[in-house]
């Protein structure tokens, strides 16, 4: 059987049973091998752009037993996306990249019934440019690994366009609502790298970002304290 990460472990749990998942930069294939070897999908495409990372989850596949119930494309993005796809990962991005994955490919996103994402940066433009195509937050979960955080989201097309206020782009929606340990350390750190960037020389746009972020993540730490009270 092959172990997650906890990231990884994170992102299996938001792929919905009895989907066709199709993990995009999927490396060495671990969350669809996890994913069929638990029964919990019924197949799965797994994509990379480089060559090492395709031979290796095409041989992990095979040494674990799964191969017969996969396709492997050496492809970008979803320049082959399998029309058998239904569920859509993207994970150990960055979040301008990811944003830009999901925009040129949506012609090809019909099928699709949800997208689970873990971008590594940009996290308020996935927020701000995924709404903007129709797409809702249905779930997130915060993670601390290796004294990183993470913000694990799971999408859904929506039936009317959702509008997120600043604070929910920042931070999640779902995160807000109903906070855990891990979010409330995610923002204390946040406080700390705002704070840090602060006592160092910026130009007046720069510090007043910085100043209004840090007040919105100084109310969000309060909020979350009362409500995990």
């Amino acid at each position: 059987m092959v172990k997650l990460s906890k990231r990884l472990a994170a992102v299996a749990s938001f792929i919905s049973e009895g989907t066709y998942l199709a993990d995009i930069g999927s490396d060495h294939g671990y969350l669809p091998i996890f994913l069929l070897q638990e029964g919990r999908i019924i197949g799965a495409q797994a994509v990379d752009n480089k060559k090492g990372p395709y031979d290796r989850m095409v041989e992990n596949a095979r040494k674990e037993g799964v191969s017969d119930r996969m396709e492997f494309s050496l492809s970008s993005g979803l320049d082959e996306l399998s029309p058998k796809a239904t569920s859509l990962s993207i994970c150990g991005m960055g979040g301008l990249l990811t944003c830009e994955i999901i925009e040129n490919g949506l012609d090809k996103l019909s099928n699709i019934q949800e997208i689970v994402l873990d971008p590594h940066r940009d996290v308020y433009a996935v927020r701000e440019r995924l709404s903007a195509l129709g797409f809702c937050i249905v779930d997130e979960i915060a993670v601390e690994e290796d004294d990183k955080f993470y913000l694990i989201m799971k999408w859904k097309r929506g039936s009317t366009k959702v509008s997120y206020s600043q604070e929910e782009l920042l931070f999640g929606p779902v995160l807000l609502k109903n906070p855990t340990s891990a979010f409330l350390a995610y923002l204390n750190d946040r406080a700390v790298v705002l704070s840090n960037l602060l006592d160092k020389e910026l130009s007046e746009d720069k510090r007043n970002e910085c100043k209004k972020e840090l007040e919105m993540v100084q109310n969000a730490i309060s909020e979350a304290k009362t409500k995990l009270s």
